[in-house]
């Protein structure tokens, strides 16, 4: 990425590229406006700008900055890792890596399918002046057009949540821990939600509606078993659909019925969750890094209530079936680790699972037969050869417009063959 200063009439040259990041005594907060107009202006830590900043010399002019999202997020991934680098040293870097390709899954991936909203972003760094452990070192601020954005992720994860991303996301790393400290390393989260199922408030109203001072697990399940091919339709509903993609694998119903009603009973009482910050810890394998996350209160009472009732449930499922359910429901086994892991003494989730959850999709479409036929995300999975070995990885969601369907959005490649070899080249490639 190019640096260079502006002339004194405040312009780059066209095409070019000019960051004024590296501010002694001040926090700089670039403007781009992804559209191609584009400013930069320096504040004092109390927010005043330019001259009005008391106390600071800045040696710089205003300048106009040409940048696209890429470039920005390359800039926020850069001023951090320098920042964990000095405090962490080699140990924090592949823990801020991790960080920023969970960012850039979801930011870049929105931009992927939704390439018509506008985007604002605000990159800001910190005074150079020693700071607190609760003070945000390097910050972007990610502003939409349109709000909320919905990802839908694709039934065969199992993760029974959409991912919002609100009007104005934010992503802050905060002062990294020391080298000889096992602290992780904490990025601070605004404006990112994981919101239950539409579906779901509606069904658990008219469960208990229904069986009244009767309402429990037993009887809420029997009542899903005899009622949900009428009320909730497969080719209607996406909470079924979820559900006859694990419970209706042959495999999986040679498992004791208790482990279908806790998953039905657990997702019956999900509720939304609104992250406030992950932490990233180094994994017992040095190349791993895990994630965990804290998770905000209930926004009103029913949430509240709803959360202190599932929390339990949810821990207890990942203590007894966590092996399992990182064979057959990777995706929302791992988002459990990762919001309840260390409470229950458990490792975290994996840092690359989660992201590849918030990362967009690149093709899909309806299954050939069955109900699959009428789900549009079935065919969102991993490549694979005729042993079933992964040739290509690709992202779990799909991301649409507030006022969408969930089917109005074409995949972005022809989904690939299954490969016939279980070598990475096609046969047509020949030996070498």
């Amino acid at each position: 990425m190019g640096q260079r200063h502006c002339s004194a009439s405040g312009r780059c040259a066209p095409g070019s590229a000019c960051l004024t990041l590296c501010l002694p005594k001040a926090a700089c907060s670039v403007l781009f406006d992804l559209k191609g107009r584009c400013s930069a202006r320096s504040v004092s830590k109390n927010g005043a700008s330019g001259s009005q900043a008391k106390g600071h010399s800045l040696s710089y002019s205003s300048c106009c900055l040409h940048a696209d999202l890429p470039e920005v997020l390359q800039a926020f991934r850069a001023k951090g890792e320098a920042a964990v680098l000095a405090t962490s040293g080699g140990d924090g870097g592949p823990l801020w890596a991790a960080a920023c390709d969970l960012v850039e899954a979801l930011l870049l991936g929105v931009r992927s399918h939704l390439q018509d909203v506008r985007t604002e972003c605000e990159l800001r760094l910190a005074n150079e002046e020693p700071c607190s452990v609760d003070t945000d070192v390097v910050s972007l601020k990610v502003r939409f057009s349109a709000a909320p954005l919905i990802g839908e992720v694709a039934t065969p994860s199992r993760f029974c949540h959409e991912v919002h991303l609100l009007e104005e996301v934010g992503f802050a790393l905060r002062r990294p821990p020391t080298k000889t400290a096992r602290d992780p390393l904490v990025l601070r989260v605004e404006g990112l939600e994981l919101a239950e199922l539409p579906e779901i408030p509606g069904l658990r109203r008219k469960i208990k509606t229904s069986l009244g001072s009767d309402f429990n697990i037993d009887t809420a399940y029997s009542w899903w078993l005899q009622h949900k091919d009428k009320e909730y339709p497969l080719d209607r509903s996406k909470f079924h659909r979820i559900y006859e993609s694990l419970w209706g694998m042959r495999t999986m119903q040679m498992l004791p019925k208790q482990m279908s009603m806790d998953f039905f009973w657990s997702f019956l009482h999900g509720t939304n969750c609104h992250l406030e910050a992950f932490m990233f810890h180094h994994g017992k394998c040095s190349s791993r890094v895990r994630i965990a996350a804290q998770r905000g209160p209930g926004r009103n009472t029913e949430e509240r209530e709803l959360l202190a009732f599932s929390a339990p449930l949810a821990k207890q499922a990942l203590a007894a079936n966590r092996s399992n359910g990182e064979r057959f429901a990777a995706s929302v086994t791992n988002f459990g680790a990762m919001v309840y892991g260390r409470d229950i003494g458990q490792p975290p989730a994996s840092a690359r699972v989660i992201t590849k959850i918030f990362s967009a999709a690149r093709w899909w479409g309806h299954g050939p037969n069955g109900w699959q036929r009428f789900d549009h995300t079935w065919l969102c999975r991993d490549q694979t050869n005729s042993l079933g070995i992964v040739v290509k990885e690709q992202g779990r969601i799909i991301w649409r417009l507030p006022g969408e369907s969930d089917s109005m959005r074409p995949p972005l490649e022809v989904r690939p063959p299954r490969r016939i070899c279980c070598c990475r080249r096609r046969r047509s490639e020949g030996a070498s």
